[in-house]
């Protein structure tokens, strides 16, 4: 058996380290009252509720907005395909009319010219050379 000296110390040392030698004692159970909600406790509750359902509402008529407008980019970036597809054509159209080629061939069918022959040359010489301005000269002389 232990003297009393030594349990004392024994008891010290569990205080020490945080243990409790005495025996647990059921402690008391407090009954809770249920809470009762205040009406301004409903009130934030309710308005929390309906800043809530408009902040949903909010997202869905932005989303509905945002994809109305991708839906109209959509059809200007088709619109704008198709605009181009045509300019591409318009320019080989134009690169064929300006084709050397083919302006040979709608002055030889069309306006019946042909390339002169050696014997119809015309050379000028130095003393032929028509006084002032030769293309003022030839200007006026289709206009006239």
């Amino acid at each position: 058996m232990m003297t009393a000296e030594k349990w004392y110390e024994y008891q010290n040392s569990y205080k020490r380290y945080g243990f409790d030698m005495r025996p647990a004692m059921a402690k008391p159970v407090k009954q809770v009252k249920a809470a009762a909600i205040t009406f301004q406790e409903k009130a934030k509750a309710i308005s929390l509720l309906l800043l809530a359902g408009l902040l949903c509402v909010s997202v869905i008529v932005s989303t509905a907005y945002t994809a109305g407008v991708k839906y109209e980019i959509n059809a200007i970036s088709k619109g704008n395909a198709a605009l181009l597809c045509e300019i591409e054509n318009l320019n080989v159209d134009i690169k064929n009319a300006t084709n050397l080629r083919t302006i040979e061939e709608k002055a030889e069918t069309e306006l019946g010219m042909v390339y002169p022959l050696p014997e119809q040359f015309v050379f000028l010489s130095s003393q032929e050379k028509p006084q002032g301005d030769f293309a003022a000269l030839l200007k006026e002389q289709a206009y006239n």
